[in-house]
């Protein structure tokens, strides 16, 4: 059965295009952004973006019923979370705001046994150094015991991403064997190609 309980944090051309092909393969998509005007123009089927046959697919998967978008967190869609929020370099170097602001709202519905995918690009380390850290801080629980992380790194390139997610091998790490194995369980239900590496650094 296909997962019905996934959030997709950040509705950008990464999470969009993402929020899309999941829901069109009948999972339930909570599609989160806190910016209240892209969601309202995407409950619109406005989309800010150029991506071939993209507004046909939306309209359809919110008729379905598998594409909801929001400007607020669903607590009972807290199973499986993945983060596709951008990450700026200003000065050489990354800007974490963002990223820490959506795990600030991550931590308000993370449960016991939640599935984190990080998809957002990242500097190497910042997976083990910053974000788990972070969130354990923030939630009292502990990464790999009562929550799962794994990396999944977003590769599409604008204007064809709902190509290549059809197509491209899906590169995973996990930050430990249980998170890696309920990564691998979740990320074939909707990829054919799906490389496990051997940590998050690779």
């Amino acid at each position: 059965q296909i997962k019905k309980h996934t959030t997709i944090v950040g509705q950008g051309y990464v999470g969009l295009t993402l929020s899309i092909f999941m829901a069109e393969k009948r999972a339930v998509i909570n599609a989160y952004d806190r910016n209240k005007d892209l969601i309202k123009n995407l409950n619109n089927d406005q989309i800010p973006f150029y991506e071939l046959g993209i507004k046909n697919k939306l309209i359809k998967c919110k008729k379905n019923n598998t594409l909801n978008f929001s400007s607020s967190l669903n607590k009972d869609m807290n199973k499986v979370i993945i983060i596709c929020v951008g990450t700026p370099v200003v000065n050489k170097k990354i800007v974490y705001n963002n990223l820490l602001s959506s795990f600030d709202a991550v931590s308000k519905i993370i449960k016991k046994n939640s599935l984190i995918i990080m998809r957002s690009t990242i500097p190497l380390g910042s997976s083990k150094k910053i974000l788990i850290p972070y969130l354990e801080k923030k939630t009292k629980l502990k990464c790999g015991t009562d929550w799962n992380y794994i990396f999944a790194p977003e590769r599409t390139i604008e204007g064809n991403a709902l190509k290549e997610l059809k197509l491209l091998p899906q590169l995973v790490a996990g930050y430990s064997k249980n998170c890696i194995n309920k990564g691998l369980k979740f990320l074939k239900l909707f990829f054919e190609d799906v490389v496990e590496l051997e940590n998050l650094e690779a």
